[in-house]
């Protein structure tokens, strides 16, 4: 995240430019660090969805048989991983299947020649 400079609120066009340096980065592997579940590799940065203001009906918390609820991406990592986001107006990344993920919580292995 340091290459890249400050994360948040970004225009469209620095996103697709962001998405470009990461294609080039070799990444060989990328994953969720909450959980060490696998991100796919064709993964790239949203336009316009960012921690704060992406919602999505959770079926996870709070356990059932509460009934399901629309909740944002950064409440979901709070409530279910305990984790407080420091950059809820960053673009998520979203992989090949259409899970959103903070940036602060993919990890990246990258290929250095």
């Amino acid at each position: 995240m340091l290459m890249m400079g400050r994360l948040e609120n970004l225009s469209p066009p620095r996103i697709q430019d962001l998405n470009q340096s990461l294609k080039s980065l070799n990444i060989v592997q990328s994953w969720n660090a909450c959980n060490g579940c696998p991100i796919g590799l064709g993964a790239e940065l949203s336009l316009d969805a960012t921690p704060r203001s992406h919602h999505f009906i959770n079926n996870v918390i709070p356990k059932p048989p509460a009934r399901r609820r629309s909740v944002s991406t950064k409440r979901y990592f709070e409530e279910k991983y305990q984790v407080r986001l420091n950059y809820p107006n960053s673009p998520l990344l979203r992989d090949t299947t259409g899970s959103m993920y903070p940036l602060e919580i993919v990890w990246l292995r990258i290929r250095i020649y």
